[in-house]
């Protein structure tokens, strides 16, 4: 017995698209670390017996795909938080004391607490199918 998920549109293939890592930030680092690994962001990849809880920011497929080759079968825990498409803002507004101040939410912020997926749940499912197709 198979289960099998279809929708309109759901994609044949998934791009994997490699691109490369910068830093932005190290912590605790002595300078020999640093020296050491100048220009690169894990050291010396997948052979460095160290490279380990690392936290990478960006957009997870991307981030995905460009670890598949050096890291294939040896990630334990990827953690996507997706959207639900539970057509919902969770939005708020704090106030602090009792003054009357707001600010307008930037962009990201407008987009950052809203649990919604405008472009209907085929375009939803493909989005996700991609990014499980590369955890897997």
């Amino acid at each position: 017995m198979s289960v099998r998920l279809e929708w309109d549109g759901k994609p044949t293939q998934v791009e994997r698209m490699r691109l490369p890592f910068q830093t932005v930030e190290t912590i605790n680092e002595s300078r020999a670390t640093r020296e050491r690994d100048a220009g690169s962001l894990f050291g010396g990849g997948a052979q460095d017996t160290t490279w380990r809880n690392q936290l990478i920011w960006g957009d997870n497929k991307l981030v995905m795909s460009s670890l598949l080759k050096g890291f294939a079968g040896q990630i334990k825990l990827v953690y996507i938080d997706p959207p639900f498409n539970t057509d919902t803002d969770f939005s708020f507004e704090v106030k602090i004391g009792d003054d009357d101040v707001s600010k307008a939410p930037s962009v990201l912020e407008q987009h950052a607490y809203r649990d919604t997926w405008g472009a209907g749940y085929e375009s939803y499912l493909s989005m996700m199918y991609a990014r499980l197709v590369l955890i897997h």
